[in-house]
């Protein structure tokens, strides 16, 4: 304000001196039906040209006096005197400005029908604003991942490429700067755009998704560092700047869920296999004990409780017990045998063991 008070307070003098002289010096001018001291006459339209030269600055407004086209003075909220024609007021928001980049979510791109990731956003939709996310390639396991601890099995420990989302939270604290040094608000959000794919760049690639995500306080601290770095000049002021989130597309996710559980079913087939295998070897030492006490304490012969196994076998027991017909040829036959030959050996084994 200080740099128009002085300037205008001369101009109106001189203004007033004038209109003073004219009315002494000067023949009045009938307007009207009327007539008005050439003086009068300057006094009015001094004070209309003051009134088109006010203006109002909001309450959540910055406001900055620009003098043909150059930044000169800032200007705080409520009334603000801008000469007409000569000076120009431009007004920012001075509020705390939240940018998640590179645009709001329901602005964001994510590809279509032939174009899966969206590297190309379609005319039409540029003139809306839309625009790609930010993707990174994430490393895959390597040592990063041993100094964080990360299983070998992790799903999100191996190369993969996702959205990062970065937000920004800033203001304006001196308008005459920002507009000498951005210029406006689009321009200051895409060089921060631009620091944030840079940074991630350096980051984000040498470690894997799983690794990122557990140091996601650590990145946002350097990315915040970065961006006060880049703004220092622009007289603006940094609030926070943080990765909001590591979005993975609907696909990544299937995939890597669909590894998990094909992971689990594997050592659920593993372990259900050693309980079967556990139950048969019960059940084959179970009955050979059995046949073992038949020939000690009834005194029969080895040839005949291997006869009434086999025929045991045949003829099937409990709910499984059924009629049945040995075909020659068939398989049936050949694995009855085999059945008995495993209980003559495991009946061998075990009468050479007491012996």
């Amino acid at each position: 304000m200080k740099k128009i008070v002085w300037p205008a307070l001369l101009v109106y003098t001189v203004c007033l001196i004038a209109a003073l002289l004219a009315n002494h010096y000067a023949s009045p001018v009938e307007i009207f039906n009327g007539k008005y001291g050439v003086g009068t006459i300057m006094l009015y339209a001094l004070l209309l040209y003051t009134a088109a030269s006010m203006r109002i600055v909001g309450p959540t407004e910055l406001g900055c006096r620009l003098f043909l086209g150059r930044p000169i003075e800032n200007i705080n909220s409520g009334f603000a005197f801008v000469p007409l024609w000569i000076f120009e007021l431009v007004t920012e928001t001075r509020l705390v400005i939240q940018d998640e980049l590179p645009a709001e979510p329901d602005k964001i791109y994510r590809g279509s029908t032939g174009d899966e990731v969206g590297r190309t956003v379609p005319k039409e939709l540029q003139l809306l604003g839309m625009k790609p996310p930010i993707r990174v390639t994430f490393s895959g396991n390597n040592e990063e991942s041993k100094k964080e601890g990360i299983a070998a099995d992790d799903p999100y420990d191996r190369r993969l490429t996702a959205e990062v989302v970065p937000v920004v939270r800033w203001k304006i604290n001196n308008f005459v700067v920002f507009l000498e040094t951005i210029g406006s608000i689009d321009a200051a959000r895409k060089q921060m755009e631009d620091t944030c794919v840079k940074t991630f760049t350096e980051m984000l690639t040498r470690v894997s998704p799983a690794v990122a995500l557990l140091r996601i306080k650590t990145y946002s601290n350097k990315l915040e560092k970065a961006i006060e770095s880049l703004v220092v000049l622009w007289g603006i002021e940094i609030d926070s700047a943080q990765i909001k989130a590591i979005n993975f597309s609907h696909t990544v996710n299937d995939a890597v869920q669909d590894v998990v559980v094909q992971e689990r079913k594997k050592a659920a087939n593993a372990l259900e296999g050693q309980g079967l295998g556990a139950r048969e070897k019960a059940i084959l030492d179970g009955r050979t004990d059995g046949l073992k006490k038949m020939m000690d304490d009834l005194s029969v012969k080895g040839e005949v409780v291997l006869g009434a196994e086999t025929a045991r076998a045949i003829a099937g027991e409990g709910n499984k017990s059924s009629q049945r017909t040995i075909i020659a040829g068939s398989g049936g036959f050949v694995d009855l045998i085999g059945t008995a030959v495993a209980i003559g050996e495991s009946f061998k084994a075990k009468q050479g063991g007491a012996s």
